[in-house]
């Protein structure tokens, strides 16, 4: 009897299990808080302990996650990217309208924290 062996795609493409859906929610809680103390506060006065406060983990729970502060952020960068990028998508917004939307998307940002921009 030969083993059948499972597509490529499939094993890509598998929901992650309970350990991989409280590993993204740890993940996403990290970043929410980084993102809300952002608003208010220079990345350079947050410290570590203080996001795995807003999250509610440890300290140690946080590098578990990220190696350092500038891991977050890049995580942070990269889901603002596909949010936006998502939200051009939802409208069926193409070429000059959709770039038009982005910087709209950028000028509320700035509105919303004019000292950090």
């Amino acid at each position: 009897m030969t083993r059948q062996v499972q597509p490529r795609d499939a094993l890509v493409n598998k929901p992650p299990g309970l350990r991989g859906r409280k590993a993204a929610r740890t993940r996403l809680a990290i970043v929410s808080a980084l993102r809300e103390r952002l608003r208010t506060t220079e990345l350079s006065d947050i410290s570590v302990e203080q996001l795995a406060h807003d999250a509610d983990v440890s300290r140690m729970t946080f590098f578990n996650y990220f190696s350092s502060k500038r891991e977050a952020v890049d995580l942070l960068m990269v889901i603002h990217v596909f949010e936006m990028e998502a939200s051009v998508r939802r409208k069926g917004l193409r070429g000059a309208d959709g770039i038009e939307h982005l910087f709209a998307l950028v000028g509320e940002a700035m509105v919303d924290a004019p000292q950090r921009m």
